[in-house]
């Protein structure tokens, strides 16, 4: 429980940075995967239509 309420103290005074979040077009899903694979992907890549 103090490991939460450390983490929220955290959150709330902006220590903690996101995610890098990136969205790119499902036609490209070839090289995302081969990006992942050679572990040169930091973050999250979303796949859209």
């Amino acid at each position: 429980m103090a490991e939460a309420k450390e983490l929220m103290a955290l959150a709330r005074a902006g220590k903690i940075k996101p995610t890098p979040m990136k969205e790119e077009p499902m036609a490209d899903v070839q090289k995302w995967i081969g990006e992942l694979r050679a572990g040169k992907v930091v973050g999250r890549i979303v796949l859209k239509n």
